[in-house]
């Protein structure tokens, strides 16, 4: 089965949330799935509820957790205090280079 990924970059917040929201809703019907933000330089919870969105729809599909791989500390930071590593299987970039999760 391929996975479907989408890589990001630059700043996710209020002003761009529409953009994220457009360009996750290709990956709402896909079995497997993996967004890369090892290129996001800082995401705030705006755009985290939309993908806890996108997860919701895909869950109801019956389909597995998604895969976030993560490069700034700071968004990171934002992940981890928002406890997403609950909904998502959340990656080290510099780890997932090695081949080990986080």
């Amino acid at each position: 089965m391929a996975v479907a990924s989408i890589a990001f970059s630059g700043e996710y917040d209020l002003n761009s949330k529409e953009r994220l929201r457009e360009r996750l809703e290709t990956l709402r019907c896909e079995p497997d799935v993996v967004i890369d933000f090892s290129g996001v330089t800082h995401l705030d919870a705006t755009c985290v509820t939309e993908l806890v969105r996108m997860h919701r729809h895909r869950s109801s599909l019956g389909f597995d957790r998604e895969t976030i791989i993560v490069g700034d500390p700071s968004v990171q930071r934002c992940l981890d205090l928002l406890k997403m590593q609950l909904i998502f299987s959340v990656i080290d970039a510099s780890n997932e280079a090695e081949g080990s999760p986080s």
